[in-house]
This record gives structure tokens, C-alpha cells and sequence, in this order.
């Protein structure tokens, strides 16, 4: 799975105690912050240094992990998940795209994707919530990573 990372943005990856994931980053990961304690992930660099390694080490973990690589910063949300997790994860810088084709439509909003972005248009005067964003009429996220309106994980 591809992860194309709007600069600035936070993304959710969801780890599993019985599988591993794999962050691989296209430039070295020079260091990683994570938020939690040893003892709820398992952690390692290999590739040399390109693919960060990570596992649950227990339940009901929500934190947060910084990964700074020669030449940028990804914010993550770590959650723990036996359901949906993540195994192989390319990082990617992404942009917001000018072409975009529409993915989905419900009473509520519009979905489009692009090649390294997607595009949320709110249909509700009050607005949506996409992944912790208050969306009034429209806005760019990230492409390939978890993406949840309203509480609900509508992809990845």
C-alpha cells in the first residue's frame, strides 16, 4: 500500500500484536519519536535505515509517532487494530493534484481521487468531519491512507 503524505498532515496507521508492518521511506530515517512506551510496540530500522519495522506489543493502543527522514517529517497516529491493520506501508510525499476523478457520492459529501491526493467536497451546510478536520465545502487529504468521515473508516 502506498501512503502519498499531504506536508503537515497527521496519518493513522494501525498496527496488529499478531502482524507486522513495515513504514518504508524512500531517504534514511535519521531518528523516530514514539509517543507511547516500550512496552507497547516493537520497534526497528532496517533497509539500512529506510523501513521502519513496528508491531503491537498489546491492545487498545492510541499514540503518536514522528519519523524524520533526511530530508522530511511524517506525523502518524498509531492505533491498534486486529481487524484492518497495515503490513507493507511505501511512504511517498504527495500533492495536491489538480485532476480528479469522482470515487463516491453520498447524501452527505463527494469523494474524488487523484493521483497522489484525494478531494472531499461537504454536501452538509454544517459541515463533516474527515479525520479530525472540519470540512465546510472542500478540502485535500492524503492519498492511501485511512481516511474517516464522521467516525466511520471509509478507506484504507
Amino acid at each position: 500500500m502506498i501512503f502519498s503524505i499531504l506536508p503537515t498532515t497527521i496519518t493513522t496507521v494501525f498496527l496488529s500484536a499478531n502482524l507486522i508492518t513495515t513504514l518504508s521511506f524512500k531517504d534514511d530515517v535519521r531518528t523516530f519519536i514514539y509517543g507511547g512506551t516500550k512496552d507497547e510496540i516493537f520497534t526497528e530500522l532496517a533497509n539500512n535505515n529506510k523501513t521502519l519495522v513496528i508491531k503491537a506489543k498489546k491492545k487498545d493502543i492510541e499514540t503518536n509517532l514522528i519519523v524524520v527522514t533526511s530530508k522530511n517529517r511524517y506525523y502518524f497516529k498509531v492505533m491498534e487494530s486486529d481487524r484492518f491493520p497495515h503490513q507493507f506501508v511505501e511512504v511517498e510525499d504527495g500533492m495536491i493534484n489538480t485532476n480528479f476523478k469522482k470515487i463516491k457520492e453520498t447524501p452527505s459529501y463527494d469523494l474524488f481521487e487523484g493521483t497522489s491526493s484525494v478531494m472531499i467536497v461537504s454536501k452538509k451546510k454544517e459541515g463533516i468531519d474527515v479525520n479530525g478536520v472540519n470540512v465546510l465545502a472542500k478540502e485535500y487529504f492524503s492519498k492511501g491512507v485511512p481516511l474517516f468521515i464522521d467516525g466511520i473508516r471509509i478507506l484504507n
